[in-house]
């Protein structure tokens, strides 16, 4: 009967220690996956594609002055 309560005690040690261990390198896996500073500027790609042309933007620079 001791020899059985001693498997459970170190099961449950065990178990807990894992537990940790995973939460903290869960933690610690977050911030890389975000960027360090948002994009700025103006992306032409997000609203025109692959139809990009000088005209166009000359068109877009005369709309923004």
């Amino acid at each position: 009967m001791k020899k059985n309560n001693l498997n459970s005690g170190l099961i449950y040690a065990l178990v807990l220690i894992l537990a940790i261990v995973s939460s903290v390198h869960a933690q610690d896996s977050q911030p890389g996956k975000l960027a360090l500073t948002p994009p700025m500027g103006w992306n032409s790609w997000n609203k025109f594609g692959c139809n990009v042309s000088e005209n166009l933007i000359m068109e877009m620079a005369d709309a923004m002055v």
